[in-house]
């Protein structure tokens, strides 16, 4: 792995995951890319259905994450959830950062649960 590792934030529609995502990679003081999530209708599926996949993205938005793969993640939200455990598809050491709960903790590294999440 590269130090400091070749960070993405994944960024969608949602000013509040984007920025809590931007806050954590801004704090870690490394450089890192904003990859632009824009979701299509398939993104209302449920997470357990969309798995790991980048089918609720844009065709536009999809063509935005390519080579050379990330090494750290770093995602808000339940929709970015997916397209993160896509890219750990692509380059298994990724470490993937979830902040908010994503429904399932299922492939993700850590996952930063707010207390109003109200989680064991």
């Amino acid at each position: 792995m590269d130090w400091p590792p070749r960070t993405w934030v994944l960024a969608d529609d949602r000013p509040g995951n984007v920025n809590q995502a931007l806050a954590v990679a801004e704090a870690l003081a490394w450089p890192f890319l904003v990859k632009t999530i824009r979701y299509g209708a398939l993104a209302r599926l449920p997470n357990g259905l969309l798995g790991g996949s980048v089918l609720g993205m844009t065709a536009a938005a999809r063509a935005g994450l390519a080579p050379p793969w990330p090494e750290l993640v770093i995602a808000a939200g339940r929709r970015t959830a997916p397209v993160a455990r896509w890219l750990k598809g692509r380059q298994p050491a990724a470490f993937l950062v979830q902040l908010m709960w994503p429904g399932s903790a299922r492939g993700l590294d850590l996952v930063a649960v707010p207390a109003h999440d109200d989680l064991p």
